[in-house]
């Protein structure tokens, strides 16, 4: 009896130490971030098309980016330079902007612990424009550029717009930080 107490104890404890370990190697869920309590967007059969152009099937696969993602993804800022969408997948995020038909993407997982953007040129003038995800629409983001000098970063539901008047230029170091 006291054999069969002692396996099912210790399967039991088994079964909590893998499920604690899977909780955390899975990182934050999806719910967590603001970005998907935006309502859902399909990208146009066009759009859809040109991201899946532009991500290679190596980061499709690295991220868990599915064909049915073109049809869950997330509007996150419009810019001089186009939309820019969140496409969700089951081990990470892309943003994706279709831009003037070039089309630009840039993937990363779903960490809590960092802030994560995509930046293209504007097509008004030297500046760059884009749109960031965060783990969390209260804090105030700023962007430290240059490692000299900070500017308050327009927040928009779900992250923040990356826009001309912030002076941003390629070749920049820009970090964002939220307080």
């Amino acid at each position: 009896m006291f054999r069969k107490l002692a396996i099912a104890v210790s399967l039991v404890g088994t079964a909590v130490v893998a499920f604690i370990s899977v909780s955390q190697a899975a990182g934050p869920a999806q719910s967590e971030f603001p970005l998907f309590n935006l309502p859902a967007v399909s990208l146009s059969p066009a759009d859809a098309q040109l991201a899946n152009q532009v991500l290679s099937e190596e980061t499709a696969a690295a991220f868990g980016i599915t064909s049915d993602a073109y049809v869950d993804a997330r509007l996150l800022a419009s810019t001089s330079a186009g939309p820019f969408y969140v496409i969700p997948g089951t081990k990470g995020v892309c943003l994706f902007t279709p831009g003037e038909g070039r089309g630009v993407v840039a993937c990363s997982t779903l960490d809590s612990s960092h802030v994560f953007s995509l930046r293209v040129p504007d097509p008004n003038g030297d500046t760059m424009v884009g749109a960031g995800i965060t783990s969390a629409d209260s804090r105030e983001l700023v962007a430290v550029i240059d490692g000299t000098h900070e500017a308050a970063v327009p927040r928009v539901p779900g992250g923040f717009a990356i826009t001309a008047d912030l002076g941003i230029t390629l070749g920049m170091d820009v970090e964002f930080v939220e307080r």
